[in-house]
């Protein structure tokens, strides 16, 4: 009887380099939907930062006696009167000079003696989104996500 030689036949080859060519195939095709998961987690960080940020500045005012229709710190351009409603365009690190990729709508009741005020904030991506109010679930039209929130604060 006539020994094989060691090794792997034509055909043992052919089946594993069919099999990793499936695997290689199959993580390929993950690729589009992981990259669009990590830009949705990204848009979603940035707009929570810069919610953050104007809840901060609304939350560490000390009087609303001194300067009553602006924020301070960083948005210093957001008035609180009931008449104007701001929605300013951002970029993802909250300037409003730049790559503009975001709109945030405020819309603040200052507090009085008796009750508390109201911070409604919503940020939406991207910046071409426009708002409609109560016309459509999240008030904004040709947005691709919405981040909203509701403050309580007291004087």
């Amino acid at each position: 009887m006539k020994k094989s030689p060691p090794g792997f036949s034509l055909v043992e080859v052919t089946i594993a380099l069919g099999i990793i060519a499936f695997c290689v195939i199959s993580v390929f095709g993950l690729l589009p939907s992981g990259m669009r998961s990590v830009k949705e987690a990204n848009d979603r960080r940035n707009a929570v930062e810069i919610m953050n940020t104007v809840a901060g500045d609304l939350l560490s005012r000390s009087s609303w006696s001194t300067n009553p229709n602006h924020l301070s710190g960083v948005f210093t351009n957001i008035r609180v009167d009931q008449a104007a409603e701001p929605i300013l365009t951002l970029t993802e690190d909250g300037q409003q000079t730049g790559d503009l990729k975001y709109k945030m709508r405020v819309a603040i009741t200052p507090p009085t003696p008796e009750k508390s005020g109201v911070a409604k904030l919503s940020v939406v991506w991207p910046a071409a989104a426009s708002y409609v109010g109560t016309n459509s679930p999240s008030g904004w039209t040709n947005a691709q996500g919405v981040v909203k929130t509701v403050i309580f604060f007291n004087q």
